[in-house]
Parts: structure tokens; C-alpha cells; sequence
């Protein structure tokens, strides 16, 4: 018998104190980055601004039939994906330092917890992949917004979704 061995309940309130703990630093660190995202929108602003006046043709990057989409700590760029409906090629990088995986949720389902997400709101799913590697799905879509989920533990909670805006092509 191992003395050191501590009762299982014990174990599990200190995994519970410890999630909720993490989780208060994560709303902490969100509430920083909202504070420093105000500051960072004037800069923004001005930088299109002077941008827009010196004729600057760096503009949002068009829709594509083919798009590439990297996944990081815990973010999904760019954001939004911008494409055009019909055939979609989606590539999907994880640049991360860790897992992750890629879900494509039907046209206007939305959610902000995993335990919402069931599998019939998934039009299109790259299982967790390692840093450093990338996998191409192609799927079909007509025009909306779709959001862009990583349900792997604690990874949607800290932020990481997107929105994929899809288009119809312009004729000529």
C-alpha cells in the first residue's frame, strides 16, 4: 500500500479547483486582450486610413475557390476565410505548438461550447492534426457564413473559431 496515495475525491476537487482557476485566468487574459484590442482598433483605423489615402492596394484578400487556413494557440487565421461557393478546396495548417482540428459547422449553426456541438452540424471535419502538418478537404458550399470550430478540450473556450463567408462568384 502506498502511503502517499490521497482519497480520489480529493484528487477530483483539486482538478475541479484547478480548472476553475485556469478558467478565471482565461476570462482575466480575454479581458486584457479586449482592452488592448480597443487601443489596437484606433491604430488600425488609422493605418487603413493612411493606407486608403496613399493608394495602398493591399486590400482584404479576395474569395477563392481555394483557401488556406492556419491554426495556432488558439486562433484560426485568417478571420474571416473569405471564398466563393460551389467546390471549396480547404487547406488547413496547424503552425500551432499543439493538436489541433478543424470543423466546419453547417451554414448559420453556431456555437460557443463543445458540449453543444453533434455531429449533424458538421458539414466538413479534419481530425486533430499535429503541429506542423496540414491536410486539403474539399467540400461543397453555397453562399452564407459558416463557422470554423476546434472542439479539442479548452481550445474553442479560449477562442478558437472563425467565420467562413462564402460568396457567390461575380459575372462578368
Amino acid at each position: 500500500m502506498n502511503a502517499k496515495a490521497k482519497p480520489a475525491d480529493g484528487d477530483g476537487r483539486k482538478a475541479k479547483q484547478r480548472a476553475a482557476r485556469l478558467a478565471a485566468q482565461r476570462r482575466q487574459r480575454n479581458r486584457r486582450i479586449m482592452i488592448a484590442a480597443g487601443t489596437g482598433t484606433a491604430i488600425a483605423l488609422v493605418i487603413v486610413v493612411v493606407l486608403a489615402l496613399s493608394g495602398g492596394d493591399d486590400g482584404p484578400a479576395e474569395p477563392s475557390a481555394s483557401v488556406t487556413i492556419e491554426g495556432t494557440e488558439f486562433a484560426y487565421s485568417p478571420d474571416p476565410v473569405l471564398a466563393l461557393a460551389g467546390e471549396v478546396e480547404i487547406n488547413f495548417e496547424n503552425t500551432g505548438q499543439t493538436g489541433h482540428d478543424f470543423v466546419l459547422l453547417q451554414e448559420g449553426v453556431r456555437i460557443s461550447r463543445p458540449e453543444e456541438f453533434v455531429d449533424s452540424m458538421s458539414i466538413g471535419r479534419i481530425p486533430s492534426i499535429a503541429k506542423g502538418t496540414s491536410v486539403t478537404r474539399t467540400v461543397t458550399l453555397e453562399p452564407g457564413t459558416y463557422q470554423i470550430v476546434c472542439l479539442l478540450p479548452d481550445h474553442l473556450e479560449a477562442g478558437m473559431e472563425a467565420d467562413l463567408i462564402v460568396s457567390r462568384p461575380i459575372e462578368s
